[in-house]
């Protein structure tokens, strides 16, 4: 009968656990970035189709929500008595000049504004933001 390297034997079994180690780690790191990924996914969703004075954009309900307070965030924000009408191709019509939409959109975002260099459009910008009550929100 051959004889038994011990030796060999734990070398093996140490590089065992080392491997299964490095694989439990590498699991939690996947379970984490699929969290993350699903929660973006159910953020996604829950697109809305906007057409702001005959200009269209897509974005989520989420980023609509970003300031409850807003009058985009309470018209989106699903409370009871809210009823946002919603046209033949699946758009939520607002009744204002979409040429500056774009600029409250991705402040709503990334929460941070970027201003036209232009002084007729910072104004209509200013105006915008009052109309979506989110002035308050802008910081400085």
């Amino acid at each position: 009968m051959e004889s038994l390297d011990l030796n060999a034997l734990q070398q093996a079994l140490d590089k065992l656990r080392e491997e299964k180690q490095t694989m439990q780690r590498e699991r939690m790191i996947l379970d984490k970035q699929k969290q993350v990924v699903q929660e973006n996914i159910a953020k996604f969703r829950d697109r809305v189709k906007l057409d702001v004075g005959g200009v269209r954009f897509s974005t989520t309900r989420t980023t609509l929500c970003r300031f409850p307070d807003s009058m985009l965030g309470t018209m989106f924000s699903g409370r009871e008595g809210i009823d946002v009408p919603i046209d033949d191709d699946g758009h939520v019509f607002i009744d204002r000049d979409g040429a500056h939409f774009g600029v409250i959109l991705n402040f709503l975002r990334t929460g941070k504004l970027l201003m036209p260099k232009d002084p007729l459009a910072k104004e209509a910008v200013r105006i915008e933001l009052d109309f979506y009550l989110l002035k308050q929100y802008v910081p400085g």
